[in-house]
């Protein structure tokens, strides 16, 4: 029996954090089979949500400028209800907590990070 890959659209711009999301990702692979497309900006993204199907968008907080949580909103009203998992560097609970009342699936902190925790949050 056979398992659909999750398809995944990282949105990330910075090379540095894109490696060890690939492989916190590659190590996973033995858990969920996933496709994932990279993309590093949000006009490329909103292009690949119109003509692709993603069941699941991970995206750096820090690509929505300083008013992120305004940003988010906007993004994830032309998102064509995928569920999104911000990414970001801030370990900042409060902006975690309304980032999930507005929206996000999930809110994760990139140096917390490890393949459990992405894995359950990606499922």
């Amino acid at each position: 029996m056979s398992i659909d890959p999750i398809k995944i659209l990282l949105v990330e711009e910075e090379q540095g954090d894109r490696a060890p999301l690939g492989t916190l990702l590659a190590q996973i692979v033995r858990t969920i089979p996933f496709i994932i497309t990279h993309t590093q900006t949000l006009p490329f993204a909103l292009e690949q949500l119109q003509t692709n199907s993603f069941d699941i968008l991970l995206l750096d907080l820090a690509l929505l400028g300083s008013e992120r949580l305004v940003a988010f909103e906007q993004f994830n009203a032309q998102a064509n209800f995928v569920p999104i998992i911000l990414l970001s560097g801030l370990d900042d609970a409060n902006l975690a907590l309304e980032a999930v009342c507005q929206g996000a699936q999930d809110y994760l902190v990139k140096s917390q990070l490890d393949s459990r925790l992405l894995v359950r949050s990606i499922r």
